[in-house]
């Protein structure tokens, strides 16, 4: 039986040959409670987007063919003017899900929530305790108040999803992640690549995992549960049919149009713009952007996660990354399972 998601992926990928950008993904702020070492996103607010640009944003987007929406920051819960956005939002017919760090989840934000209810509540945990939580986000008592937050959700049964992040600092962690899910009877997705920071050359990547530790973060994912990744119930912005900038766009808290949360080039701001003309001009940008000759014909293609956005992260357009190339044999080598539980 096909699925409502199913049928979601399909349509997406068929407003992708027409250029329909009917699926937006929104950065409605930058900041947030949590104070993570990787985070990509965290700045000084100097000129975000206010409630009425944001409701523009949205109607016109809807306007032109937008069905489908991922609400991101930042913390989402951080605005207060969140539950305005998103019922502006869901009275437009708009099928939402949202990101969150789920900290700030409370009986208000459910009771929101439960009224128009969204797709997905897609909630990040970043430990499986307190004390990862403090070392990893700077919070205290983080991991009880995300516990919290979920019981909640999952109260007023408002579908939830778990995910964690590929990081030094959990990755001790993972099998009691698994065992959180299983108990809370959640479904867990999991990601494998954490760049550099937005707009930043650094090259200080320490807490991000080792290929091979990555190797084995999936495989612990892919032996506990039966679907395989992020693409389960997230449509692919990445890799082999990448939407983005074919039907689908990624809008900052400044109001700047990009490929994804990942790739800030080809952009342009559409604060006071017209929505259409400048997702016209970006396609045709996105379409004419450099490809790498050595990714075309690596061996390991097949289980390489590269895209337009890893490649620039990792060191252009056009350059085969090492580190995702080891990835792409040790995750090749998985298959014939020649990859064993330990560490570098």
């Amino acid at each position: 039986m096909t699925s409502f998601r199913d049928v979601q992926k399909n349509l997406i990928q068929m407003a992708a040959q027409e250029r329909i950008p009917i699926l937006g993904e929104f950065e409605l702020t930058s900041n947030c409670n949590l104070d993570c070492e990787m985070c990509y996103v965290r700045e000084i607010t100097r000129n975000e987007l206010t409630t009425e640009e944001w409701k523009k944003i949205f109607k016109v987007a809807v306007d032109n063919g937008m069905l489908f929406a991922l609400l991101t920051g930042g913390e989402i819960f951080y605005r207060r003017d969140f539950t305005e956005l998103y019922n502006y939002l869901y009275d437009l017919g708009v099928i939402i899900t949202l990101y969150t760090n789920g900290t700030l989840i409370n009986e208000e934000v459910v009771a929101a929530l439960k009224k128009r209810p969204p797709q997905m509540v897609v909630i990040t945990l970043y430990g499986a305790d307190n004390e990862t939580y403090e070392k990893v986000a700077r919070v205290k008592n983080g991991f009880d108040k995300v516990d919290r937050g979920i019981s909640l959700l999952k109260e007023s049964k408002i579908n939830v999803i778990i995910r964690t992040a590929p990081l030094k600092k959990i990755f001790s962690q993972v099998d009691a992640l698994i065992r959180y899910a299983k108990e809370k009877n959640l479904p867990m997705v999991y990601y494998l690549y954490i760049g550099p920071k937005r707009n930043s050359c650094s090259n200080e990547l320490d807490y991000r995992l080792t290929p091979n530790e990555l190797a084995i973060y999936e495989q612990k994912f892919q032996e506990a549960f039966e679907y395989h990744s992020n693409d389960t119930f997230r449509i692919s912005t990445n890799g082999k049919k990448c939407v983005a900038l074919r039907s689908s766009f990624f809008v900052t808290w400044d109001g700047v149009m990009q490929p994804c949360a990942l790739l800030p080039y080809p952009s342009k701001s559409i604060r006071n713009a017209n929505f259409m003309e400048v997702w016209y001009e970006l396609t045709t940008h996105m379409q004419n952007l450099p490809k790498c000759n050595a990714c075309a014909t690596c061996q390991y293609k097949d289980t390489c996660i590269e895209c337009d956005a890893h490649r620039f992260l990792e060191g252009g357009f056009t350059k085969c990354s090492k580190y995702l190339r080891d990835l792409a044999k040790l995750r090749a080598e998985v298959r014939n399972g020649k990859v064993s539980d330990s560490r570098d």
